[in-house]
């Protein structure tokens, strides 16, 4: 009669600790699947900031241009002159505006970025992050 006890007493403690340790991976599993959910909604959001953001420098000459959170921009590029603008992102191609106009895009080329502006007097240069 002891042994049978101690037996069920044995398997009772088994099962206990297996459905604990279901438990415990299914919570671990659903911290996991949140977290995939909440990174993947920030990335597509871009509440974790987009990668144009910050100053650029030409590899060609002194020009530079600072793209800024709020979606505006400076730039400088030398002769061609200094403009203050706003710039959005369409799909993988930014688009530049000046005065409310579009007037040039930038491109990622690898970690660079190519900035083309049209017009009376064009400009195609490549940038890299300072």
């Amino acid at each position: 009669m002891i042994d049978l006890s101690f037996e069920l007493f044995q398997k009772s403690t088994n099962t206990r600790d297996t459905i604990i340790n279901k438990s415990t991976v299914i919570k671990k599993g659903a911290l996991a699947l949140i977290l995939v959910i909440v990174l993947t909604a920030c990335l597509f959001s871009g509440c974790l900031g987009d990668k144009i953001v910050g100053t650029w420098k030409s590899t060609d000459s002194n020009a530079t241009i600072t793209f800024n959170k709020d979606k505006t921009f400076s730039a400088n590029f030398g002769l061609i002159g200094t403009y203050q603008g706003t710039w959005e992102k369409d799909g993988k191609v930014y688009s530049l505006f000046y005065n409310g106009s579009k007037f040039g895009t930038a491109e990622f080329t690898g970690k660079n970025l190519n900035i083309r502006i049209g017009g009376v007097i064009s400009f195609n240069q490549e940038f890299v992050k300072q």
